[in-house]
């Protein structure tokens, strides 16, 4: 069972790259880590929910998040074409659950950010807005818990760096990493 678990998560994983191949250019090196990262990942949450939804659910979350931060870190973009899979998926998930309340929770943090975005002249990306309301459909009010904490991480980060560099506040940082750092550490200390 573990080797098609390995087998379909690399699989997945190189589905994912492809689709986000013209933002990704690192090396062969660093893409098999990558690779070898997000079965880990999918082997892990195996070991905690075994062959339920939440399992199928969070690996194809967590495998595409990985390639989005990627991206994000090189290019400060969350691309749509994956945001607008991992969003049918989790309305596939909403149905088969039957779990109205992460759909209406989607909608609503959509909408909550979207405003913070606009008010604040968009330092919180519209990319990240679309990705942390795809998050609920997968992970529902527990999101809630994953903003605040990669909120918090990115604060403390920018504290940093205009504390001790010289940084405008033009600068863009990207928040996707600490959004993948805070989904996995919920999803490893809760149960979602």
């Amino acid at each position: 069972m573990y080797l098609l678990i390995v087998f379909i998560t690399l699989i997945y994983s190189c589905f994912v790259r492809y689709l986000l191949n013209k933002w990704i250019n690192i090396s062969k090196g660093k893409l098999i880590l990558l690779h070898v990262f997000s079965t880990i990942v999918a082997l892990i949450f195996y070991f905690k929910f075994d062959k339920s939804h939440s399992f199928y659910k969070l690996v194809l979350l967590c495998t595409a998040l990985m390639w989005i931060v990627v991206v994000d870190l090189e290019h400060k973009l969350v691309p749509n074409n994956i945001t607008l899979i991992l969003f049918i998926v989790g309305l596939v998930f909403v149905y088969i659950n039957k779990d109205i309340t992460k759909l209406m929770c989607c909608v609503v943090l959509t909408l909550l950010l979207t405003i913070i975005s606009y008010i604040t002249n968009n330092a919180f990306g519209m990319g990240d807005v679309k990705l942390l309301g795809v998050m609920c459909l997968f992970v529902g009010l527990d999101v809630v818990n994953i903003v605040m904490i990669a909120s918090l991480l990115c604060s403390f980060l920018v504290a940093i760096f205009t504390f001790f560099k010289k940084v405008s506040r033009k600068t863009e940082i990207a928040f996707t990493p600490f959004i993948y750092i805070a989904l996995l550490l919920s999803i490893i200390v809760t149960e979602v």
